[in-house]
């Protein structure tokens, strides 16, 4: 007995689910969302200006020395890599032969 082939359905791309239809942990979630937003304006409004923008440049300059620290140690451990690969090739060059 032969089977009949079906087309299979193509699933649907970035489809939109109404209120209605979230389940109740999707509506959760979207409450979440929304409280940490808003406790994030009501946070910032309570600090002053002067504290929000030195505390950004803070955590920019912090970023910028890891992201310097990271690529100095990877450049260093390259180089040492490189290094390595160097001297295996000058060992195997000067092995020599003892024809007796």
């Amino acid at each position: 007995m032969v089977k009949e082939a079906t087309p299979k359905e193509t699933p649907k791309k970035d489809v939109l689910v109404s209120v209605d239809e979230a389940s109740p942990f999707d509506e959760f979630v979207e409450h979440e969302k929304k409280a940490v937003n808003e406790f994030g304006k009501a946070f910032a409004a309570i600090l002053p200006e002067g504290l929000r923008e030195h505390g950004t440049a803070g955590v920019e300059e912090m970023v910028e020395g890891y992201r310097r620290l990271f690529n100095a140690t990877l450049d260093d451990l390259i180089k040492r890599i490189e290094k390595t690969k160097l001297d295996k090739k000058q060992q195997r060059r000067k092995t020599k032969v003892d024809i007796g």
